[in-house]
């Protein structure tokens, strides 16, 4: 069990960081949880009687009481039970040396602590998040000029306390440089450390839509039978004609700006086809074949239930870890995945993914946040968008069914 708890200045990415982070451990398997310092703060101190004194020198036993407060409230979490693969996200400023101990003493070597600094020295990059601060709870019914110039004014406060991390201080850190220009770290190695390091690393400001799609409905598919290679019927081709419609009047028929990704199977690189350009160049990725069904391939559910049956009762009592016999468990697919689901969110320009069942629910799984034990049981249509739209710290989706 880990703790993570974030340093930095307001509008340098903390709690993007932190949302980031639960949403990508979360979908590993990890059971996670944030604990932010201002959402506790807004519910002791009412923003009538905020105000920028509580941002000074004068208020900083204040702070830091509602501060200690909320890692408590952390520290009680993770103590509350027996659960492995706990990680518990600390999501403030802490932006003094003293801060830093007390949390260090609080935990008293019963957990891992690993503090993660965000540091942006680019003034496009803070001119950006400061301009997203005027949506915070903190600006209700505020206008934005007058929130923008209350938020710099904090930040001025913060500026004049405010000490970086150093190997000095003897706790282990990840710096991160202008989101993900630069990282520096200190006494950082395992898995999950590994895995911080990788989604910390591929963050990004701006990120794309994202189009999800299975293949038009395949030979394979009419008859229930998994794996293979099959074409797409007439059926499938009517899909990809449509879908091929569907992305030419989002993007009023300028394809040239999208990324465009398929599996190596033909169904996917079938329906793929229909959409065209002339500069539209289709990638097809092996990450995004479908979950290999082993020696069950070509097989139905049913004649695996009937010859197997062992088989049919290990698969349903736990779809997420099964493997396939000389084949995939949703767990090797999460890690196979893993690499173009980070292309896809840190792509510059829409990208659109068809690809098959499985893959798709982990790769959606991902972008909303969703738990790996509940991954086997989302429901990823035929002759279906799922459109993925940035909001905030994570995605909104829309569910266009062209067929």
């Amino acid at each position: 069990m880990v703790i993570l708890i974030t340093v930095g200045l307001p509008a340098r990415g903390k709690s993007y960081i932190s949302q980031k982070l639960l949403r990508s451990l979360t979908w590993l398997g990890y059971n996670v949880k944030v604990f932010n310092a201002g959402t506790l703060r807004r519910k002791l101190i009412s923003l009538e009687n905020l105000n920028e004194t509580y941002f000074n020198e004068n208020a900083k036993d204040t702070r830091d009481k509602i501060a200690y407060e909320c890692f408590s409230q952390l520290l009680q979490w993770m103590e509350n039970s027996d659960e492995d693969h706990k990680i518990s996200i600390f999501d403030a400023t802490n932006t003094t040396l003293a801060r830093r101990k007390k949390l260090v003493d609080m935990v008293n070597d019963r957990w891992k602590v690993i503090f993660i600094e965000s540091i942006v020295d680019s003034p496009q990059i803070i001119d950006e998040n400061i301009k997203m601060k005027q949506f915070s709870p903190d600006y209700q019914n505020t206008d934005q000029n007058t929130a923008l110039e209350d938020f710099k004014v904090r930040i001025s406060y913060y500026e004049n306390i405010y000490k970086s991390l150093t190997i000095d201080e003897g706790i282990s850190f990840i710096k991160t440089i202008n989101v993900g220009e630069k990282m520096e770290l200190y006494n950082v190695k395992g898995t999950l450390e590994n895995d911080v390091i990788f989604f910390i690393n591929n963050i990004i400001i701006t990120r794309p839509i994202i189009y999800l799609s299975r293949h038009g409905e395949s030979q394979y598919n009419t008859v229930g039978k998994l794996g293979g290679d099959s074409s797409i019927t007439e059926n499938g081709q009517q899909y990809a004609k449509l879908l091929s419609q569907y992305i030419n009047d989002e993007h009023e028929n300028n394809l040239s700006q999208l990324k465009i990704y398929t599996s190596t199977l033909n169904r996917t690189k079938q329906t793929a086809s229909f959409i065209q350009d002339n500069d539209l160049l289709v990638h097809n990725r092996k990450e995004l074949d479908e979950i290999h069904a082993g020696k069950f391939d070509g097989y139905t559910y049913k004649q695996i239930s009937d010859e197997f049956p062992d088989e049919a009762v290990a698969r349903s009592a736990d779809k997420l870890n099964y493997r396939y016999p000389m084949g995939e468990s949703y767990k090797d697919l999460i890690n196979r995945t893993k690499s173009i689901i980070m292309e896809a969110e840190t792509n510059t320009q829409p990208t659109i993914i068809i690809s098959h069942q499985a893959t798709l629910r982990v790769i959606y799984a991902y972008f909303m946040g969703i738990s790996s034990k509940d991954i086997p049981h989302i429901q990823i249509p035929l002759h279906t968008v799922i459109k993925l739209i940035p909001y905030s710290h994570s995605y909104k989706k829309e569910v266009i069914k062209l067929l």
